[in-house]
């Protein structure tokens, strides 16, 4: 979502909870930073701008900039009865397991990996699937971004998980998808720390990001663009890719699987991902 929209409903308030007539108010005391914005960008020519910077031409101007409604998921596990079936698969093997639970401040899905020997598997897997459309994002597209995060937490080291497999975070063109399978931008390991990679028709960039500890909560961000993918986390960008970038539908995935390094899991303790209709400013 711009920023500048951020800024607004900041300045505005809960509209839920506020009186319309106090909303208006907080809309007449825009900061001038803000107000400059909102004075531009009209997409019509027959917009005529009202010269005494009244009310009515910020609501206009903000009719003209916001975006159409697009695709969104906000997931932060809020449901006592579980993880929604509706929108999420969930698979594992050996002694793994999937489960949302409650931790500290968070809910959370924990894809727990408990054998010490090795050999658990557990993923989380969106059911729908997200259009990712580097090579043809463009003016006669109605999609023009996707933008997917969550906030993740190793439970142990990353040197107890098997690198050719485990995906973090990904945007994936297969359900089942692992590390090593192809047409994927996500965040992997790489020699037991983190990477960002893109395959397309399994031709890869591997980028190594270090300095992270993979055991706090961080935040990982994936956006796609018209030829480009970059990779934040905690809003700073590391990495960005322009080849080997793949275009086609994607699942949201997580997969973690375990070596004979002992027990691990991946805390997930939410998901979001939209698509923007205008490249994010």
């Amino acid at each position: 979502m711009p920023n500048w929209i951020e800024q607004l409903r900041n300045r505005i308030g809960n509209p839920d909870a506020d009186t319309l007539t106090s909303i208006v108010a907080k809309i007449g005391n825009i900061p001038a930073t803000l107000d400059a914005l909102l004075r531009t960008g009209y997409s019509s020519s027959a917009v005529t701008r009202n010269v005494d910077g009244s009310v009515l031409e910020r609501l206009e101007a903000v009719l003209q900039k916001t975006p159409l409604l697009m695709p969104y998921l906000v997931e932060l596990w809020q449901d006592e009865a579980g993880i929604d079936a509706s929108l999420w698969t969930t698979t594992s093997s050996g002694t793994g397991s999937v489960a949302r639970s409650i931790s500290g401040a968070y809910a959370r899905v924990l894809l727990n990996l408990p054998a010490a020997g090795g050999g658990d598997s557990a993923s989380l897997t969106s059911v729908q699937r997200w259009v990712a459309n580097a090579g043809g994002y463009g003016a006669n597209t109605i999609a023009r971004r996707l933008v997917a995060e969550t906030q993740i937490a190793l439970l142990n080291s990353p040197n107890r998980f098997v690198n050719l497999s485990t995906i973090i975070f990904g945007l994936c063109s297969g359900s089942a998808s692992s590390r090593s399978s192809i047409n994927q931008a996500s965040f992997i390991l790489d020699a037991d720390d983190l990477a960002s990679l893109t395959d397309n028709g399994g031709v890869e960039t591997l980028n190594a990001i270090n300095g992270l500890t993979l055991t706090d909560y961080n935040l990982y961000r994936i956006e796609v663009s018209l030829g480009t993918v970059k990779f934040y986390v905690n809003g700073v960008l590391l990495q960005t890719h322009v080849a080997n970038i793949p275009d086609a539908p994607m699942f949201l995935r997580t997969y973690g699987e375990n070596d004979a390094g002992g027990a691990d899991g991946i805390s997930l303790a939410g998901v979001r991902a939209w698509i923007d209709d205008e490249p994010y400013v």
